[in-house]
């Protein structure tokens, strides 16, 4: 699900807590582009960007409604802090695309399950 240079990064989530962050966070990634597929048994996902710190011109975040380029895009974002999302299903996908050596400090996030008091984990 991932094929960066460097680290590894991305995969299939479904654990019930956790968080989820850019290789070498805080501080400039590699080039790379990483795919994170986060499902659990039921309930919606809400997701929350605590801090994203991106190179604009080079870097960003997609946010899709389920499975990659399959679902909606939520949001493209490269800069922000305490940024949500909520998957209207069961699945959430987070796409990083890092194409700049020159980059941001990365991002962190967390999920919990929406409606539920679970932390859903990355």
């Amino acid at each position: 699900l991932c094929s960066p240079i460097g680290d590894q990064c991305g995969g299939f989530l479904s654990n019930p807590s956790g968080s989820l962050s850019s290789p070498y966070y805080p501080g400039n990634g590699l080039i790379t582009q990483c795919v994170w597929q986060i499902q659990i048994e039921y309930n919606r996902i809400a997701l929350v960007f605590s801090y994203v710190s991106l190179n604009c011109f080079q870097e960003f975040i997609e946010i899709y409604d389920g499975p990659l380029y399959a679902s909606p895009l939520l949001g493209k974002i490269c800069n922000g802090s305490n940024l949500s999302y909520v998957s209207s299903s069961n699945t959430l996908t987070v796409l990083l695309h890092r194409d700049s050596y020159n980059s941001g400090y990365g991002f962190s996030g967390d999920s919990t399950t929406y409606g539920k008091s679970h932390i859903l984990g990355f």
